[in-house]
């Protein structure tokens, strides 16, 4: 993975949230409470909470926020558009610097259309640009790319060369990102154009052109490259490009196979790292580290560091996860009283109109009232019970479907990103379709040096019981790498004992037979091949036109089966070899789409029209293979339900 590439997006992000980070005026922040408890205008008002909320914005985000909010408000009373928009920018930046990304890019996109609504296209712009840097950080890095050449045209267009040219930067970054090598060079072509018509232009691309060559194993022209960038970040006192460069060249001379370098360039990451509390950088430097450390032969120093990079991502991990859950639960709260408070408005107005209409027409409702009194009463005894459970059934309907809604949220939230995939895989697809708003079916990532851990699991049930059952999935393969284990039959054995504990299955009155069907494959990159361990899970690999099928033991994750029968240190699943060669593909998937019901017989897929999909979707662009998946269970469907969870998972080795 690139390492310098996260740099200048959020380089960008300062740029145009301010043009310096100043530390906060205590006189000045008091003196404009001051005007503020005196009283004022409402234009007034909006400009000092705007000035307060700039004062505190980048040392104290709460407080910050609290202000822009109170000159949201005010704003909004007056419609004075520009004042909204800048408010709203306020309090994107607040979300962005406490990592509540969700919140913060609904703000720079309210931003961006009030702006565009009062004319404003430079306010506008600012927005556009703080969007690109919150889809990089959110790993959107798609989205982020097409923002930044949104941007880029715009800022042509109010003659801001220099940054357009920033712009152009994050682009390549995102193509890197991408690990796409071919448009991230074309962008620094661009980038190196665009300086030969305004000379004023000082961005230079050197470091993300060292990344290009790193990729295209250069490592000599790499180093060329990242010198010039380390010069110039030492110019600006940068030292988080530097720690980040650092990296790079020690990456570079690790391929030069030049150790004595690669050691010094990491000791002088690691310094800058360490005063400064860099921790993605951390990370980095941990994940250069073990790699280095295995290509000296240190292996039991390199499981150390790579151990020590585990439980770092872990932990950076389930902050993140907890910032999104949180995040998303006050979203969803927010919308709740929202949504209470609609109907409660509702309601009023109703009354307040049949109010009116009763004094208007009273006289008459007198009459016919009672004419139709006796009728109505006997027709309210015998619907109220009805009207009662009615409700109550919609309620609960209602309040079920809000929490497995928000159950999916979570499980989105936590289970792995599609960047791991990607930065591996650059050629894969992923079909995913539950069945329920939450599944029981997950996929697994994890690397070490050059080795891929890759596992699609199958758990018992689907909806919220097979989703609490993939979390248990997902939290004990982490366990179980993190414990060193790198054979995947005793990782399945691991597995299994820690999900049997997990789930009291081995006491004597226990019935449960909870548990999962999974692949796992090790993938070598060096050696090209392939270990294969399932329980009860197949694959197949596409080689040499043919399409071949390794079968799985039969035995599932979970349970006492096999234990009972053979005892506690038997283990079931045996390990396949497989030798591959670039280009073949490789298939994983769980049962879903094979068991599914349909065709002319209602009857199950079968495995041999599986096999007739997956051929398909080989001889096309795994771009096109969801489509294809999709295009095939809705033709085999026909309209009828989906039993199951399904999760196709193709890579181009």
């Amino acid at each position: 993975m690139p390492h310098c590439t996260l740099r200048y997006p959020l380089l960008i992000a300062s740029l145009f949230v301010a043009l310096c980070v100043q530390s906060q005026n205590v006189t000045r922040v008091n003196g404009l409470l001051a005007i503020l408890e005196k009283g004022c205008s409402d234009s007034m008002m909006v400009r000092l909470n705007l000035e307060i909320a700039d004062e505190f914005i980048f040392n104290d985000p709460d407080t910050s926020r609290y202000y822009s909010l109170k000159a949201l408000q005010v704003a909004t009373l007056i419609q004075d558009t520009l004042k909204m928009a800048k408010a709203s920018n306020y309090i994107g930046i607040c979300h962005y610097s406490q990592g509540h990304y969700l919140s913060a890019l609904e703000f720079y996109q309210t931003s961006q259309r009030l702006s565009r609504d009062a004319s404003d296209r430079l306010g506008a712009l600012k927005a556009m640009n703080n969007i690109g840097i919150v889809y990089t950080n959110m790993g959107e890095h798609a989205k982020a790319i097409e923002t930044y050449q949104d941007a880029y045209e715009e800022n042509l267009s109010l003659g801001y060369p220099s940054n357009a040219a920033y712009n152009l930067f994050n682009m390549a970054a995102g193509y890197l990102s991408l690990k796409d090598i071919p448009r991230a060079r074309a962008t620094v072509n661009r980038i190196t154009a665009l300086k030969k018509e305004h000379p004023e232009i000082t961005i230079d691309p050197c470091s993300v052109m060292g990344e290009i060559y790193m990729d295209e194993h250069k490592p000599d022209s790499a180093l060329v490259c990242f010198g010039k960038a380390l010069e110039l970040s030492r110019a600006e006192g940068d030292e988080y490009f530097m720690a980040s460069i650092h990296l790079s060249m020690a990456t570079a001379y690790m391929d030069k196979k030049s150790f004595l370098e690669a050691e010094l360039d990491l000791y002088f990451a690691d310094t800058y790292i360490r005063e400064n509390g860099f921790s993605n950088l951390r990370l980095e430097y941990l994940q250069v580290l073990a790699d280095l450390l295995y290509e000296q032969g240190l292996h039991s120093k390199a499981y150390k560091a790579q151990k020590d990079f585990i439980t770092l991502k872990d932990s950076l991990d389930q902050i993140n996860s907890f910032n999104r859950i949180s995040e998303l639960n006050a979203r969803y709260e927010s919308e709740k009283q929202s949504s209470q408070i609609a109907r409660q408005e509702k309601m009023l107005n109703e009354k307040s109109s049949h109010f009116r209409l009763a004094i208007v027409g009273g006289g008459a409702l007198c009459v016919f009232a009672s004419l139709v009194l006796v009728n109505l009463i006997r027709k309210r005894r015998t619907n109220l019970l009805l009207k009662v459970q009615n409700k109550e059934i919609k309620s609960q309907r209602q309040k079920m479907l809000a929490s497995i809604d928000y159950a999916r949220r979570i499980q989105s939230a936590i289970l792995p990103a599609g960047d791991l995939l990607a930065s591996n895989f650059p050629d894969h697809f992923v079909f995913f379709r539950p069945r329920d708003i939450v599944s029981g079916d997950i996929y697994w990532c994890q690397k070490i040096g050059s080795v891929i851990y890759l596992a699609v699991i199958d758990c018992t049930g689907h909806g919220v019981p097979g989703a609490f059952m993939s979390l248990i999935a997902y939290s004990k393969m982490n366990k179980v790498m993190s414990d060193r284990i790198e054979n995947p039959s005793l990782m399945l054995l691991e597995l299994h004992r820690e999900v049997v504990s997990m789930l009291h299955q081995s006491d004597a009155d226990s019935n449960t037979p909870d548990g999962m069907d999974m692949s796992l494959c090790k993938i070598d990159r060096e050696r090209q091949t392939i270990e294969f361990c399932g329980a009860n899970s197949p694959i197949c690999v596409q080689s040499g036109g043919q399409l071949i099928e390794y079968k799985a033991n039969p035995y599932s994750i979970g349970g006492t089966i096999f234990s009972r029968r053979h005892g506690e240190d038997f283990n079931p699943f045996k390990t396949t070899i497989i030798s591959y060669q670039p280009g073949d593909e490789l298939f994983m998937f769980t049962d879903g789409m094979v068991d599914q019901l349909g065709g002319a017989d209602y009857k199950k897929m079968n495995k041999t029209k599986f096999t007739e999909l997956l051929r398909s979707v080989s001889s096309t662009s795994f771009a096109d293979a969801p489509a294809t998946c999709s295009d095939a269970l809705q033709s085999w469907k026909k309209g009828r339900s989906q039993i199951d969870d399904i999760l196709i998972l193709g890579i181009r080795l």
